[in-house]
């Protein structure tokens, strides 16, 4: 067995301490970014954690379509995909967020609010702008609405901006 030197053992430990620095920037510049918030009835709640799928589309056969589920605490993923769970989370456990499907072209298909604050599921209600900025193996953008909202007794407005990657479906079978 061979020793090694204290020179050669405090060489490898800057190496390790390197690689360990290098490995933790690589893996914060790769983090899901959100900055923004919901508010119903006057509370308003930090939205902080993004979650982002390819899901097969509802609508149309073959094609996959991205769901985003933007949340004011983290959820699985398996939460994340499950719309009665969001909505759980949110009427039962006071979680707010907001959950947003797009198609293969980048339009918002469905949108749904969430918020402790709501006494109904609010699902496609009101108007929203979204801005995307990426749309590949990330999707990311600036989700607002223009002013308060106001559906079924309900008033609302939120204003995030997120980016995250989406995680692929490898079961995913699409048309050619």
């Amino acid at each position: 067995m061979r020793r090694t030197s204290a020179f050669g053992r405090s060489r490898l430990r800057v190496i390790a301490l390197s690689l360990f620095f290098c490995s933790s920037m690589a893996s914060t510049a790769s983090a899901d970014e959100v900055s923004g918030s919901i508010t119903v009835a006057g509370k308003e709640v930090d939205l902080r954690h993004v979650y982002a799928f390819e899901v097969d589309s509802d609508t149309e056969p073959g094609y996959l379509d991205v769901l985003v589920v933007i949340t004011s605490r983290p959820i699985t993923a398996k939460q994340a995909r499950d719309r009665e769970e969001l909505e759980r989370l949110a009427f039962k456990e006071g979680m707010a967020g907001i959950r947003l499907v797009l198609d293969p072209d980048c339009k918002p298909k469905a949108l749904a609010p969430l918020h402790p604050g709501f006494t109904v599921f609010l699902d496609g209600a009101g108007e929203h702008r979204w801005q995307p900025s990426a749309f590949d193996e990330r999707v990311a953008g600036r989700l607002s609405t223009p002013g308060g909202q106001e559906a079924m007794g309900q008033r609302w407005q939120y204003d995030v901006e997120f980016s995250a990657p989406v995680e692929l479906d490898p079961d995913a079978t699409t048309v050619p």
